[in-house]
């Protein structure tokens, strides 16, 4: 359980990472095999990197609180897509992947009181 005393950002934080975890464990369970976490460059980053397969698999993911008035699939920008499709490249440049087939997946975590998860939604191939 998430601590409810933490306020804003904070707080924030702790689910972000709370629901990573949870969609880390999810995706094991399901076969994926985890390569890398919070892989980071100047103007983006990828939650989780996975093997999926034969594929590489990069996950964006998103968690929100059930009282959230926008809708998981809304926090999938342009400009989100843009950073995630050049920062998965770089990983592929940097690890010599260059011609894998790769995708990238969104995984959103929607947590309900007490922040306990209350559904979990896997789009594959959810940003090209």
């Amino acid at each position: 359980m998430i601590s409810q005393t933490i306020k804003g950002k904070s707080h924030n934080k702790h689910v972000g990472y709370a629901g990573e975890e949870f969609v880390s464990k999810f995706l094991q369970k399901k076969g994926f095999e985890i390569l890398d976490r919070n892989f980071v460059i100047q103007g983006g980053e990828i939650d989780l990197v996975c093997m999926d397969g034969n594929e590489i698999v990069f996950i964006e993911v998103k968690s929100l609180s059930s009282k959230s008035e926008i809708m998981l699939e809304q926090t999938i920008t342009k400009k989100k897509t843009k950073s995630l499709i050049k920062t998965c490249r770089v990983w592929l440049s940097r690890k010599n992947l260059e011609n894998c087939d790769w995708r990238i997946d969104f995984v959103g975590v929607i947590f309900g009181r007490y922040d306990k998860i209350i559904a979990v939604k896997h789009i594959k191939g959810a940003i090209f």
